[in-house]
């Protein structure tokens, strides 16, 4: 611990000389509630980082404790943890009434010494902490991460309910593009091709997956009431189309066929609940999107066509003028 006369000097300190505090040196409670003190700290470029802010007396007043570090709050990682009955720290034992936290971290507080007795802790400024005058112990954490959360739903460790918060979208994904026809002569020609396609695919709910190739196009958007959602777990997905047509090649050009799964995607907010604390935390709340195949959706399927290559034209024009391929 480093001790200063004045507010604005612990915060450059804190901050690595990245956040200017000097408008509030005689106000450490404006800064509290001053939106441009809190952008100033959550966007410094620093490698120090402001964690929290913490207060002797309700409301951010009386002195303040700068706690800081290097590097962001990740989610499940702990950043600081400290014995306020341990020098430098004493004088701070049992004298901590509100905070601030920044940069996404949790301030996390404790009556023992040892990271024991919870008293609260939040990721939001508090004017007035549950049991006032008995922090003993402090921990700043990034919280409960995405993928923690997804593991222990699918786990039942965490006990999971789920609630809709947007539309539940439809988007094709992981393209493919089949080569089913060409045309070597000098002129149009009109090329049909009827043949049923089938996609398989294994995905796993909260895997994102991308649009790397093909054309991409949009189905139809549904909204669901209800949904059940579970983490984890490979499943497979397979789903035929028939595409039976007749499409015009250039001269000098092949036709191909895009096709797509289509992946259902649902925003939500879990609500999730540990027997045993998790973070030092019972509840936790995240807002997450899911995505999965949906098999009862029908694929997406478009046609496209380009110059052929060299090796295209020595191999399709030496079978024929005009042809169509089987996709295997």
């Amino acid at each position: 611990m480093k001790c200063f006369t004045f507010f604005d000097q612990a915060v450059a300190y804190a901050s690595g000389g990245s956040v200017d505090a000097s408008p509030w040196r005689w106000d450490p409670r404006g800064a509290a509630y001053s939106p441009q003190f809190t952008n100033s700290v959550n966007n410094s470029d620093s490698v120090r980082r402001i964690y929290s802010i913490e207060f002797e007396h309700p409301d951010y007043r009386g002195y303040a404790l700068v706690v800081w570090g290097n590097g962001d709050c990740a989610p499940s990682s702990e950043k600081v943890v400290r014995n306020l009955g341990q020098n430098p720290n004493r004088w701070w034992t049992d004298k901590i009434d509100s905070f601030v936290p920044y940069n996404g971290c949790f301030s996390e507080h404790f009556d023992d010494s040892n990271l024991q007795g919870l008293i609260g802790g939040s990721n939001t400024p508090s004017a007035q902490i549950n049991r006032p005058n008995r922090t003993n112990s402090l921990s700043i954490t990034g919280g409960l991460s995405d993928e923690e959360s997804q593991m222990d739903c699918d786990s039942g460790r965490g006990k999971c309910a789920y609630t809709p918060t947007a539309r539940v979208e439809y988007v094709p994904s992981d393209w493919k593009d089949e080569l089913i026809s060409w045309n070597c002569t000098a002129v149009p020609q009109a090329v049909r091709f009827s043949q049923t396609f089938t996609r398989s695919s294994t995905f796993r709910w909260g895997v994102e997956s991308t649009t790397t190739v093909g054309t991409p196009a949009t189905a139809p958007m549904k909204v669901e009431q209800s949904l059940k959602l579970t983490f984890g777990g490979d499943f497979g997905s397979s789903v035929s189309k028939l595409y039976d047509a007749s499409q015009t090649i250039t001269p000098g050009s092949v036709g191909i066929i895009s096709s797509a799964v289509s992946t259902k995607k649902a925003t939500g907010l879990w609500n999730l609940d540990y027997e045993n604390r998790k973070w030092y935390h019972h509840f936790w709340d995240k807002t997450m999107t899911a995505s999965q195949v949906d098999k009862d959706s029908a694929m997406n399927v478009v046609f496209n066509q380009r110059l052929m290559t060299a090796g295209e034209r020595a191999n399709f024009c030496s079978q024929s003028d005009v042809g169509t391929s089987e996709v295997k």
